[in-house]
């Protein structure tokens, strides 16, 4: 997993934290990587109407384990940063080495789980503990957050296995490191972390640019750019543009 991308962080969190390759002329891509998930916009809807579980697979790889949470963004942020995971030079933005190591060395761990196995670690990763159930989509495990039932509730969420291998390994990374966290905002941490991943934590082939228009079937509403990896055909980040 190759998680080194430098972010630039500018005078207010809710103006994103930006890397600096997407300024300019290649500003159509929007470069949030910590403000969107942490104040609360949100990336590609998942579960929030009642749709059968066929139709929700669309949106799969989108979910993520931290569901609805308050956490004050900028607290996050400086938690983050006091706590030796994100590392600030200048403007620059980036995950710290020993960080990196440890999520990487968590991700490692979890290549080789079961469905079932990376299930309960995710239930157990999540704030509230909640129910979880695998499924197959077109031969690909798909990780359910929620009653497990074929109609999704307005609460719930469906993972893809790099997502849910990219946000257990962080939020074991996190609780290792005793940054100073409750369980919902070291999830929603764990959630924004992805933001810096240049590889997919499950196959390791480079992530590449795409929309919520191009991957997955599309979506409803306004696309949003996302990091893909393209050899599992799964969306690892959503970048609100908000």
């Amino acid at each position: 997993m190759d998680a080194n991308s430098s972010q630039a962080v500018p005078s207010r969190l809710v103006d994103a934290v930006r890397r600096p390759e997407y300024t300019g002329a290649n500003r159509c891509w929007p470069c949030t990587a910590l403000n969107g998930v942490l104040l609360g916009v949100a990336a590609v809807a998942v579960g929030t109407v009642s749709v059968s579980l066929a139709v929700a697979t669309a949106a799969v790889g989108a979910g993520t384990l931290a569901g609805e949470d308050g956490s004050d963004p900028e607290v996050v942020l400086e938690t983050l940063i006091e706590g030796g995971v994100l590392a600030a030079e200048g403007p620059e933005l980036s995950l710290s080495e020993s960080f990196e190591t440890a999520w990487d060395e968590e991700v490692d761990a979890l290549l080789d789980a079961s469905g079932e196995e990376l299930a309960a670690a995710a239930a157990t990763a999540a704030p509230g503990t909640p129910e979880t159930t695998v499924h197959e989509v077109d031969g690909d495990q798909v990780v359910q957050l929620g009653s497990g039932g074929s109609v999704m509730d307005e609460d719930e969420a469906l993972l893809s296995r790099p997502v849910v291998v990219a946000e257990v390994a962080a939020v074991r990374a996190l609780t290792a490191a005793d940054v100073k966290f409750d369980a919902a905002a070291r999830a929603t941490a764990a959630n924004a972390l992805r933001a810096f991943l240049d590889d997919c934590p499950v196959c390791g082939t480079a992530l590449v640019e795409s929309s919520t228009a191009d991957c997955c079937g599309g979506q409803k509403g306004d696309p949003q750019p996302v990091s893909r990896c393209p050899d599992c055909e799964t969306a690892i980040y959503t970048f609100p543009t908000a």
